[in-house]
């Protein structure tokens, strides 16, 4: 099953996240974001989640900030694609562990700064993932 959303508010964000994680959408395989045109909030928190589903076999984020970006984080996702995202914000979410089950990191953005690139690299092997640019 798919599920595409596009430029939901912010605050709406946490909710979706919950909904997902709860199987409420039923056992995803492919969930597709993209905030492109969307009003940000930045008063929204990160959930606490508890995940009830098996993970997503694809994650696409398109133009997600990087607050939003943090709760997107916390749903399990074997591949993850993402767009138009924060650098900093990424590395410090694989960092952290976020994305878990994560196993491949897709990048559609090739103006990646060198030395954030190599810390990216770096934590995508940490946690045994394959980091691929298209």
């Amino acid at each position: 099953m798919t599920l595409d959303v596009a430029d939901i508010h912010g605050a709406y964000v946490p909710i979706l996240v919950e909904h997902i994680a709860s199987g409420r959408f039923g056992n995803l395989k492919r969930l597709q974001i993209d905030l492109h045109w969307v009003d940000r909030d930045r008063n929204i928190v990160i959930p606490a989640i508890e995940w009830n589903i098996a993970p997503l076999d694809v994650l696409v984020l398109n133009f997600v900030s990087s607050l939003e970006l943090e709760i997107f984080g916390c749903l399990h996702a074997k591949e993850v694609h993402v767009k138009a995202m924060s650098q900093r914000a990424m590395i410090k979410l694989i960092h952290g562990g976020s994305f878990k089950e994560m196993t491949v990191l897709k990048i559609w953005q090739r103006d990646w700064k060198p030395k954030r690139l190599e810390k990216l690299a770096s934590a995508c092997a940490n946690r045994n993932a394959k980091l691929l640019f298209k």
